[in-house]
């Protein structure tokens, strides 16, 4: 009997038959030799096929700390979600945004609870509120968006030596609960999920202020109030790192007049991809801050004509040259003269080119960008697959109205430092009526922010603080008094540039393959930045969500991860356990200590418990030379489709010209 027929015979259970010997043979030496060592052979064999079934071994993973980031599953049309949230975890301006916004809220939920008076802050400010229409609460305070998205981004961001998965329903789940409503499982669009997140951000964000706002100016009639008391409610809420502001203006060819400015506040730019085939992300931002139109009706070029019409004792003839000196080509018009210029002979053919004008006057933390592939063919919607070259870098500037929004920023500095010496020195408090009389003039009573107005025209948007001082000329800007305190409030927290360049790196990208109606989704997101130090320790200098945060928002903490002896029984290694430290130094700070694609990286083997981070002395770390890992210099970025997770170069990722649907740029 063969060797095969053995092995086949064992793995079924039965005992090896060997063919019958004839009584009158006699056995050879070399035959009694070779069926122990076939039998031998068959043993080997099959413990070698069953022996991992017996005894299962660990699963796959890596010695390197940036190999693996969680995937997440798609159970049937997931792809536009993953991909977005995937986006989003590699955002160290949102991370950090998240883990301030949930620690003041916190921090403003156990005052309140321990003070007893949450309730009665609800009520009262339910009573003095008018009734608002939408989706939102806004009697209450809780913020449930943030908190989904830092318990899963979290998830997210954990550093991993292994293939893992997730679901990300258990944070759409958050999200229906929030509208109330149920999320299809048909194809979505992933930009169209982003900025229902981003928009739902805002609104908590506009909600935790208002809210903290009505605290602030009647805490006298819940508590009697101390310094510290004050410095609590007063408490400052970040902006929303996605928040950026567009001023919009149009000039008259003709006459060089130009129309009224508007703000319009934006979360995510929308560029329209032209419709040729290739194009260039710079050429788009270029293009998109300037454009012509023709077959404009100037109030200032008709207020002309009319005035060389009409005799000279024509009764509007006051008010057309007020218009003619001094409107703006968009000017509101009394209904005498707008009527007169519908009507009189000629005024159809009183028409001019104006050049419109897109400048962005504050850029966001995070610049996010979305390139419209849509464009009608004739018949039907198709999708455009024009290539758009981008890079890894942009750079914004504010231009000729720096030194105008510097200044209002200033003011709205001065009158911080005021109010904060008016809440926190206690010996200039003579009593609680006293000081709570003082807060009384800092804004309204109530600030009221509707839902509409968040993505509306920017003049409509209620200030929280207080109107700009009458000195303030708006000479360069040409807003009015309104838009200017509106102005001054949206750049009390802004960090202006020296040199007036902002400039942005890539941390994510989604790409898109298919028609207009359907396709996939992936997603390429940059790795945190992962460095060595001499003694072969790795240490992330990445912002992560913090355990204190996922503790706030879990009501659970951080899972620890197994001891290190206990690893290496079930990996089954023996080499030293280094370590993974979690830094609270920024990649800024560091960054003049790390050498990039020097050495080899420190093998790891597993993860240490991350929620035993240690302290990163800021004074020592400046002597500390630190070297950033080769395959995070060789393969910054992972492509993630789904659960399956890959690491990618930088030309990789600016390879996708021709599925490139959205980017998101941080500023430096």
């Amino acid at each position: 009997m063969d060797l095969g027929r053995q092995l086949a015979n064992l793995i079924a259970g039965h005992s090896p038959t060997f063919p019958p010997t004839p009584t009158k043979a006699v056995s050879s030496p070399a035959r009694s030799r070779w069926l122990p060592f076939s039998a031998v052979i068959a043993a080997v064999v099959v413990g070698y096929i069953v022996y991992p079934t017996l005894f299962p071994q660990a699963p796959m993973f890596s010695r390197r700390p940036d190999k693996y980031t969680p995937g997440l599953q798609n159970l049937r049309n997931d792809c536009f979600a993953n991909s977005s949230l995937q986006a989003f975890s590699a955002l160290p301006g949102l991370t950090e945004y998240l883990n301030e916004f949930v620690s003041v809220h916190a921090e403003l939920e156990r005052y309140m609870t321990s003070a007893k008076i949450l309730d009665n802050v609800i009520k009262g400010r339910a009573t003095t509120q008018k009734a608002k229409k939408g989706r939102f609460d806004w009697h209450g305070y809780d913020v449930p968006l943030h908190r989904a998205l830092a318990v899963f981004m979290k998830k997210l961001q954990e550093t991993i030596t292994y293939s893992k998965t997730i679901s990300v329903w258990t944070f759409l789940h958050s999200l229906e609960a929030i509208f109330n409503s149920k999320i299809s499982r048909s194809q979505h669009d992933a930009h169209e999920l982003t900025m229902l997140i981003m928009e739902t951000l805002e609104v908590e964000n506009h909600k935790l202020r208002s809210f903290k706002h009505y605290l602030e100016s009647h805490l006298d009639q819940f508590v009697s109030a101390t310094a510290s008391d004050y410095r609590v409610v007063s408490a400052s809420v970040p902006d929303v790192p996605f928040s950026g502001l567009v001023l919009s203006k149009m000039q008259c060819t003709k006459c060089q007049r130009t129309s009224k400015p508007n703000f319009s506040p934006f979360l995510m730019m929308t560029l329209t991809v032209p419709q040729q085939l290739s194009t260039s992300l710079d050429e788009m931002l270029r293009h998109q801050q300037q454009e012509s139109i023709d077959g404009y009706h100037c109030v200032v070029c008709r207020s002309r004509f009319l005035l060389d019409q009409l005799a000279p004792d024509h009764p509007l003839r006051p008010q057309l040259t007020a218009l003619e000196s001094s409107a703006f080509i968009n000017e509101d018009l009394i209904p005498e003269v707008e009527d007169l210029m519908k009507s009189h002979r000629g005024m159809d053919q009183v028409v001019s080119t104006v050049v419109s004008t897109h400048q962005i006057i504050k850029p966001p933390k995070i610049f996010g960008i979305h390139l419209s592939r849509s464009t009608f063919n004739g018949q039907m919607v198709v999708r455009n697959p024009c290539r758009v070259k981008f890079t890894e870098s942009v750079q914004l500037s504010i231009g000729p109205y720096t030194e105008e929004l510097q200044h209002l920023s200033e003011l709205s500095s001065k009158e911080d430092i005021h109010a904060r010496v008016l809440t926190t020195d206690v010996n200039d408090m003579e009593n609680a009526s006293v000081q709570n009389g003082s807060f009384e003039h800092v804004g309204t009573d109530e600030a009221s922010v509707d839902v509409t107005s968040l993505s509306g025209d920017y003049g409509d948007i209620t200030s929280l603080g207080s109107d700009p001082p009458e000195s303030v000329v708006s000479s360069v800007l040409n807003a009015s008094k309104d838009q200017l305190a509106n102005l001054q409030k949206e750049f009390s927290q802004f960090d202006f540039n020296a040199n007036d360049v902002y400039n942005y790196k890539l941390k994510s990208m989604i790409r898109h393959q298919g028609s207009h109606t359907m396709g996939h989704y992936e997603c390429f997101k940059r790795k945190p930045t992962y460095v060595k130090d001499k003694d072969g320790t790795i240490i992330r200098l990445s912002p992560e969500i913090s355990a204190e945060v996922w503790q706030e928002c879990t009501e659970e903490k951080l899972p620890e991860s197994p001891k290190p002896q206990d690893s290496k029984k079930l990996l089954g290694l023996k080499k030293k356990q280094p370590e993974i430290i979690h830094s609270a130094m920024s990649e800024r700070s560091a960054a003049s200590n790390i050498r990039s694609g020097v050495a080899s990286p420190a093998e790891i083997e597993m993860s240490v418990n991350l929620s035993q981070l240690l302290a990163v002395d800021p004074s020592k770390s400046k002597q500390r030379k630190l070297k950033k890992l080769s395959s995070v210099v060789k393969s910054p970025y992972w492509r993630i489709s789904d659960a399956t997770v890959s690491e990618v170069s930088k030309e990789q990722v600016l390879n996708e010209e021709n599925s490139v649907y959205m980017l998101y740029y941080e500023r430096r």
